[in-house]
């Protein structure tokens, strides 16, 4: 059997938090927010890391975690190039913000070869979470059922300042019938969580499962996802735009290609949106330590 892979998306820009987030120390050893991730995917017996990264930032990554996970692990990184090849001509056209996650999810694609679990860098997912998707893809026998954990929203939140979360609609087995992206999440004046959906205010439940972007999928999703950026990239007006992850899943599940187990996680993801951030992160962590789920030093 093929030990699934756990792939990270660290190419952003981090452009709100105002620095490379992925590469910020926030663990009491100078640990980053992924390395959590990678210690957690080493004690579930996970086969191999890839990390996606801009060119700008690999060979730091590279270096850095060739050293940290030698012995542990295979480790690799791929590069989420900004230059593309036009459909139909031979035109490369270049840009200098990263093409989106559903292209991140594409940079990975000749470094994966079984079923694997997809994350941000610069979020903290817990380890239920990474085993629950990927126990999920270990028992599948469809190469067309794919999973995300879906968190509470109330376990997503920031204290300082408003979100953008993609909320998960599920049918009776559970299975994503939509995934819709709310702005500016968070309380309002009178303590209710409210968001904004095609500019109107509405209250939204604090037991909502929403998206951190953890998925889990089988490799035919490389393929869904080349068709869908050709399409996006015949579209000249989108040539400025994001190709979204969350935007092609939503086109499978309509076209019935692919379904999508919800699996609610009830740990708490914390990410950093902004600076603030930095320190409710960790704080987070140093709890955790405390409690005995982390070494104070994940490497030595």
């Amino acid at each position: 059997m093929i030990k699934p892979t756990l792939v990270i998306m660290a190419a952003g820009l981090g452009s709100r938090f105002g620095g490379t987030k992925q590469l910020e120390s926030f663990g009491p050893g100078g640990e980053r927010m992924m390395d959590y991730a990678m210690f957690d995917a080493i004690n579930l017996n996970v086969g191999k890391i890839v990390v996606i990264v801009r060119a700008e930032i690999e060979h730091e990554v590279k270096q850095l975690y060739s050293r940290l996970l030698k012995g542990k692990i295979e480790f690799e990184t791929v590069v989420q190039k900004t230059e593309i090849i036009l459909p139909g001509t031979d035109k490369t056209f270049n840009r200098q913000k990263p093409w989106g996650t559903g292209h991140a999810l594409l940079s990975a694609a000749q470094s994966v070869s079984g079923p694997f679990v997809l994350i941000n860098a610069d979020d903290y997912y817990g380890k239920e979470a990474i085993e629950k998707t990927f126990q999920f893809l270990l028992r599948q026998s469809d190469p067309t059922s794919y999973a995300l954990a879906g968190y509470r929203l109330i376990n997503t939140l920031s204290p300082h300042g408003r979100v953008s979360r993609a909320v998960c609609k599920t049918n009776s087995a559970g299975q994503l019938v939509s995934v819709v992206e709310n702005l500016a999440l968070g309380l309002n004046s009178i303590g209710n969580i409210t968001s904004e959906v095609a500019g109107k205010e509405t209250v939204v439940s604090l037991s909502t499962l929403v998206s951190m972007n953890c998925w889990g999928f089988q490799p035919t999703v490389f393929q869904f996802a080349k068709d869908k950026f050709q399409d996006f990239l015949c579209e000249k007006k989108n040539l400025d735009k994001e190709f979204f992850l969350p935007d092609v899943i939503q086109q499978l599940i309509n076209e019935k290609s692919a379904t999508v187990k919800v699996l609610a996680v009830e740990q708490r993801c914390v990410g950093v949106t902004f600076p603030q951030d930095k320190k409710t992160v960790i704080g987070h962590l140093n709890t955790l330590i405390f409690d005995g789920i982390y070494p104070e030093n994940l490497w030595k």
